[in-house]
């Protein structure tokens, strides 16, 4: 609900309760939780003030790549269900135990608080501020797959009759199983930021002058691997009778951390867009970051500190632009840019030897793009070719294992075009076609492949149609998106298939108060692969889109 409760104030509430077992069928409530938001704004004679707070309890399952090879597998596919969400974990040297439910998945259990401040203290003076406090629980636990899928005839350490832990079915060898961990990963973060900048306008050009700052916190306990053998169906079940699963010992690896840390970043930014004449206009920005970083962390949890990162490191980002409209619908555009992604908690535990060895873990980013666009009543079209280089890309197949450091360019054509006739219909087209290369690796072998999992070409088509039906008004939309053959790893020996999707719905306006709205995700029920398996690249895994879902909807507004 909305409205102006006041002399120019302006008040927002709203929210939602939710519980479903989600687009795939878990045989539970895997979906599940609330949040409520209020938001305010008081106009002033010379600008306005905004405060708005978000409260949010919700998670779902944690849906993870799945065995590709296994009759009856499929995207409607879920590991997880009632006979094994609840499930006991061993960590630490002391081999302590604890029982988690791993149907919780992934979630957020917070709140994030903020407002803006945009004044005109001068006819041609500008001040805003925006402020954000965000605090929270965002915990991830989880069913998560290593290695592919076999046969119980050949799991080593069997030691008698193998029965499910909770259904106590006795299983014979041909039955199909895999180790699937029980992964743990519990992380507390806070995070308070500010941004104040004035701007000057002139009768051709503004100039804007800001500082950013934020402060931010993380608490992590991790307990990750804990591999044990289950049955692969449905929800299948934990076993026994198997030496590495009645021990709780993981059948394969374990990492467990208790880690926490602080970070603060400054930064002082300034910009200028300059109108030259008519036709020309161009910009230039600048932004000198400080980034300071302190974190400890526990590997094993044994006690004892076993990464201590202390970092202070400055760069700089620039961009510059020019925009040149030779006709009033009609221009070419340019742009450069070059930025940084400076390293967080994660990067100097999963690359600690390099950091120790005076490696900064800067990523640097440089992007170029040109561009041409034209725009007429009924259809526009913009053509952008683009060139981009990540130096210091990080992949890593899991916690602890060895970091690759590698560099990847891309470069290719963005087309996105829009038509809207008369009659009602309208249809939007993007289409990207690009080339990616890996440039720098560890491995030389690997260099001159293709980056992982992106796609030689994208596709993504949305028409709608808009007609009265008697007193009412209906508008048919759907999207037809299509996605060429990916590489699922570095080495690019595991190919992703390309696939199509269509979503479609139907908009009906009732009254001018009272609309219904009918979509369909996926309608043929597609079996597209996103991702393989990070964790082992040649194992016959991988995560599918969400199956074929219908949802209705009905608003009414007063």
């Amino acid at each position: 609900m909305s409205g102006e409760i006041a002399d120019r104030l302006y008040v927002m509430a709203g929210g939602y309760i939710s519980r479903s077992e989600g687009p795939r069928e878990t045989g539970f409530n895997s979906e599940k939780g609330h949040q409520f938001t209020v938001n305010v704004t008081k106009e002033l004679d010379n600008g306005s003030i905004n405060v708005y707070t978000r409260q949010t309890d919700d998670h779902g399952v944690w849906h993870l790549p799945v065995a590709l090879n296994v009759a009856g597998v499929d995207n409607k596919y879920s590991q997880i269900g009632p006979n094994n969400r609840l499930g006991q974990i061993a960590y630490g040297p002391y081999n302590e135990q604890q029982s988690y439910d791993f149907g919780d998945g992934r979630g957020w259990k917070g709140g994030i608080t903020g407002g803006t401040v945009d004044l005109d203290l001068t006819d041609s003076w500008r001040l805003l501020y925006r402020f954000s406090h965000i605090d929270g629980e965002a915990n991830t636990l989880g069913l998560v797959p290593e290695g592919g899928a076999t046969t119980l005839a050949n799991v080593a350490g069997v030691n008698g009759p193998v029965t499910g832990v909770t259904t106590g079915t006795v299983y014979d060898d041909d039955t199909v199983v895999q180790q699937i961990g029980r992964w743990v990963v519990l992380k507390d973060i806070d995070a308070f930021s500010n941004d104040l900048s004035v701007s000057k306008t002139t009768d051709n050009a503004v100039f804007t002058l800001g500082y950013y700052a934020t402060n931010f916190s993380v608490q992590d306990w991790w307990s990750i691997g804990n591999q044990s053998w289950f049955v692969v169906e449905k929800g299948g079940e934990a076993l026994s009778g198997i030496d590495c699963n009645d021990s709780l010992e993981s059948c394969s690896w374990n990492y467990d951390i208790d880690a926490t840390g602080d970070g603060d970043t400054s930064a002082v930014y300034a910009a200028v867009e300059y109108q030259l004449n008519e036709q020309w206009r161009v910009d230039v920005g600048a932004r000198r970051e400080n980034h300071k970083i302190t974190y400890v962390v526990d590997e094993g949890l044994t006690g004892d500190i076993s990464k201590t990162v202390d970092y202070d490191e400055s760069k700089t980002a620039w961009t510059a632009g020019v925009n040149w409209m030779w006709q009033r619908n009609m221009g070419v555009f340019a742009r450069v840019n070059k930025g940084n992604k400076m390293p967080f908690f994660d990067d100097f535990r999963d690359n600690f030897g390099a950091f120790e060895s005076g490696d900064k873990l800067i990523k640097e980013v440089t992007q170029y793009e040109f561009g041409y666009k034209w725009a007429e009543q009924n259809y526009s079209m913009y053509l952008t070719a683009f060139y981009n280089e990540v130096d210091g890309e990080l992949f890593v197949t899991r916690p602890g294992a060895p970091a690759e450091v590698l560099t990847t360019e891309a470069m290719g054509i963005e087309f996105d075009a829009n038509y809207r006739a008369d009659n009602g219909f309208a249809v939007n087209l993007n289409a990207t076609v690009q080339d990616t290369e890996i440039t720098n690796h560890p491995d030389p072998l690997v260099v001159g492949n293709q980056a992982i999992r992106q796609p030689d070409w994208m596709l993504r088509v949305t028409p709608s149609y808009g007609f009265d039906v008697g007193d009412m008004f209906a508008t048919i939309y759907g999207t037809v998106s299509a996605v060429g053959d990916r590489y699922g790893d570095n080495a690019n020996s595991v190919t992703l298939d390309g696939y199509s999707k269509i979503d479609l719905g139907v908009q009906l306006d009732i009254t001018e108060q009272l609309k219904a709205q009918l979509s369909v995700a996926n309608l043929t029920d597609k079996d597209g692969i996103t991702e393989g398996d990070p964790r082992s690249a040649g194992s016959p895994n991988g995560r599918y889109i969400m199956p074929r879902s219908i949802e209705f909807s009905i608003s009414y507004t007063f």
